[in-house]
């Protein structure tokens, strides 16, 4: 059972950390494009925050606690699990409060034709993803090295 869990676990973040970096990569050279087509990315980034992005860091949470459960090794008061918990927590609330709705602002602001205000939100998304980003390998590095053991 173990190693299914640390498989799911190990994909989700795949997942997570993926879409993230593709996000970083294309998006900055899409909306240099066509207001169109900034929006049209802007719209495919928002459905990735609303379906792909919770269901990887719920299976990504869900699979870690249940490994620790699991496990006659290491503990929730181990120092690479308290970071894995607090990076899921705080990508979540940087996805929901700065990246979704930031997401939101561009679409919007590239579908009216205002690549000012899109521009701006997509300088936002850029760092706080930028942040993400780091956040996640920081924690994927904690896992690897058993950071505190």
């Amino acid at each position: 059972m173990r190693n299914l869990l640390l498989i799911i676990h190990v994909l989700a973040v795949g997942v997570w950390l993926g879409a993230s970096v593709t996000q970083l990569m294309v998006g900055p050279r899409l909306t240099r494009q066509s207001s169109e087509v900034a929006a049209a990315w802007m719209t495919a980034s928002m459905s990735l925050s609303k379906r792909l992005y919770p269901v990887a860091g719920i299976l990504v949470l869900l699979t870690g606690i249940w490994l620790v459960l699991q496990s006659e090794v290491y503990g929730f008061a181990d120092v690479f699990v308290t970071i894995g918990f607090v990076v899921v927590i705080v990508s979540g609330v940087l996805g929901g409060r700065v990246l979704a709705p930031a997401a939101d602002t561009a679409a919007k602001a590239f579908g009216a034709g205002d690549t000012t205000a899109g521009t701006a939100a997509m300088v936002r998304i850029a760092r706080f993803g930028l942040l993400d980003v780091v956040l996640l390998v920081v924690a994927v590095a904690a896992m690897v090295m058993k950071w505190g053991v």
